[in-house]
This record gives C-alpha cells, sequence and structure tokens, in this order.
C-alpha cells in the first residue's frame, strides 16, 4: 500500500495542482471582497472548481487499487 501511494502520489499532485492553477484569480478577489475568509474560499470556490480533477484522481487511485488485488 505504501508503496502504490509513493508511487503515485507525484502524479495525483500535479494533476491537482494543475487543476487549482486554472482557476481565475478574479473570482477569489471578488469571494474576498464579498468577506469570506481563506477557509470559506477553499470549500467555495477551489473544490467546486476542482471537482472533475478530484473525480479524475479518485477514480485513478481506484483502478489503480484494484488492478494491485489479487
Amino acid at each position: 500500500m505504501f508503496m502504490n501511494i509513493w508511487a503515485t502520489a507525484a502524479r495525483f499532485m500535479l494533476i491537482l495542482l494543475a487543476a487549482m492553477q486554472d482557476v481565475p484569480g478574479p473570482i477569489y478577489e471578488a469571494a474576498e471582497l464579498d468577506g469570506a475568509g481563506p477557509v470559506r474560499q477553499f470549500f467555495q470556490i477551489t473544490i467546486p472548481l476542482t471537482r472533475r480533477a478530484i473525480f479524475l484522481v479518485v477514480l485513478l487511485g481506484t483502478i489503480r487499487c484494484f488492478q494491485l488485488y489479487d
């Protein structure tokens, strides 16, 4: 299990990093002007806009786990 995590963590982090960098900056600025703090911005902006990448990472991880299961 630890080898699986070690082997795939970097790939999954790159996918999530690319998705988080794709979120437009003006959305965060507008949320900050509306009074949203960092935690609320994360849960109300970042997670919904990166939902597809999160789904992809979970799906690929699940497939990888089923491939290792014998």
